[in-house]
């Protein structure tokens, strides 16, 4: 394991069950996974010197956190967009991370400010979302967008990912929805009534 832990540098000891180059290793790990209660604190102590992880859940935050620390290696940063087209699961942990910071272990919460974590990261996609929001709310005096929105489909569809995940969005962007007067809870009825009339009166000029 420790000759595993300087070949590849890898801090958490994240070794395959089924390690093709030395299978016997994957599997003697899984066994001190599940042996845990029966091992002496100095084997303990031993294994969490190279950064064990003894939790499946917590394995696979730290192959995330893993992730995270090359792609800021690579880009100097770790703004990783929700939607990153090379890796959509990290840019699904980051985002997640950001959302439930009150929550976190306060050791991954340490770990992660170590590295520079931005906890209000800028989001291009997400600004100029926001920004057609507001013009849409300049030109028509309300928020009231169907999923299905023809003059913008992929702002229909904002709005309702928004409004559907209210209770783990990020507190920054939950204020800045309400600071311009966001209305959570629509009506979709009505909304589409007043859509409907509004489009047979422009189409009437």
């Amino acid at each position: 394991l420790k000759e595993y832990h300087r070949k590849h540098g890898d801090w958490c000891c994240l070794v395959p069950s089924r390690y093709k180059e030395d299978p016997y290793l994957g599997e003697w790990v899984l066994r001190q996974h599940k042996k845990r209660c029966e091992l002496d604190s100095d084997r303990i102590s031993r294994l969490e010197s190279l950064g064990f992880v003894w939790v499946p859940h917590d394995r696979q935050s730290e192959e995330m956190f893993a992730k995270l620390e090359i792609y800021c290696n690579q880009n100097g940063d770790c703004l990783v967009p929700e939607h990153y087209e090379d890796d959509p699961s990290l840019g699904q942990w980051v985002s997640k991370q950001r959302s439930c910071r009150e929550g976190l272990d306060p050791t991954r919460h340490h770990k992660l400010e170590a590295l520079g974590f931005n906890w209000n990261a800028y989001d291009p996609q997400w600004e100029n979302m926001f920004a057609k929001l507001e013009e849409h709310r300049d030109e028509n005096g309300d928020f009231l967008v169907l999923y299905h929105y023809k003059q913008d489909p992929s702002l229909g569809k904002w709005l309702a990912n928004m409004r559907y995940r209210r209770d783990n969005l990020d507190p920054t962007r939950q204020e800045r929805l309400e600071s311009i007067g966001f209305v959570w809870q629509v009506k979709l009825k009505r909304v589409a009534k007043q859509q409907n009339v509004t489009l047979l009166y422009r189409s009437s000029q």
